[in-house]
């Protein structure tokens, strides 16, 4: 009987075209570069770190930078396994949310997560291997509850921070084709410039710049993906001089836009990406 399966997958590409959905559970650690994942109606900017929690049925899709390799470690197990291994005081699925959920793990963190998906997979032979297998499982998942439930106190904490960054965001968001200012943004959500940049570099790690910058340069893939030609895709994306937003897209994404959409077009079939290692018990 398959307990879980263990994946450590690397691909210098990987952009999931269509969003698709499963009956079990994943979570899903990024070990390298950057990129996007959508999760029902939330998007989260990945990086090294990353730890996404995904609960069944759940449409989502992934797509990387093209500037970096893409490694990561995917666990994947049915409700039916976790309730069995779980107990009538500890349920190992407390830490998923109903849409999904993104952690960012520190550089310990990572190292510590990691030793236990290897541990995950084994191999597990002889006698015992199934008691084993299910300790395997077992300890990295209460390691991985630990941790959320840790980040989910401390975000807490910083819950009214937040509140407070929300409408910049969805200005920002909705404005991205627009002529942005600092100026503009702080007017729009009444905030002063000086407090706006420190509470921005404090929640997203970017400064208000950089974060228009990177989501720009989002906006302008996704037009590139659809088809657009390079010009229209950078004037669409809030970029009014295409040379410009040439050397911003190849010092943020790098590679030319025109070399992006080439390595869409080659690589248009989600199915492309491949797998390191799997390995089920």
């Amino acid at each position: 009987m398959c307990r879980y399966t263990v994946e450590f997958n690397r691909d210098d590409w990987w952009d999931m075209e269509r969003f698709h959905f499963h009956d079990h559970y994943e979570i899903l650690l990024s070990l390298t570069g950057s990129g996007r994942f959508w999760a029902d109606r939330n998007g989260f900017d990945m990086r090294r770190g990353s730890l996404i929690l995904l609960p069944p049925n759940v449409l989502h899709r992934s797509c990387a930078s093209p500037d970096a390799l893409y490694r990561r470690s995917v666990l994947r197990f049915s409700p039916e396994y976790a309730r069995r291994v779980s107990s009538s005081v500890t349920d190992l699925t407390s830490c998923f949310r109903a849409n999904g959920s993104l952690h960012q793990l520190d550089e310990g963190e990572i190292n510590s997560v990691s030793a236990l998906y290897q541990r995950c997979a084994g191999p597990f032979e002889g006698f015992g291997a199934d008691l084993r297998a299910d300790a395997a499982f077992v300890g990295l998942m209460l390691a991985v509850c630990e941790l959320t439930d840790r980040m989910a106190a401390e975000s807490s904490k910083g819950g009214r921070d937040m509140e407070r960054l929300e409408p910049a965001l969805l200005y920002i968001h909705e404005h991205l084709a627009d002529p942005l200012t600092l100026s503009d943004i702080a007017k729009q959500v009444f905030l002063s410039k000086n407090y706006l940049c420190a509470l921005f570099k404090r929640i997203t790690g970017f400064s208000v710049g950089e974060y228009i910058v990177n989501r720009r340069i989002l906006l302008a893939q996704r037009y590139l993906r659809e088809g657009v030609y390079v010009q229209r895709a950078g004037e669409l994306s809030g970029f009014s001089n295409n040379s410009h937003f040439i050397r911003t897209f190849h010092s943020t994404a790098g590679c030319s836009p025109g070399q992006y959409a080439k390595r869409y077009r080659q690589h248009a079939d989600p199915a492309a990406g491949g797998g390191e290692a799997v390995r089920q018990l």
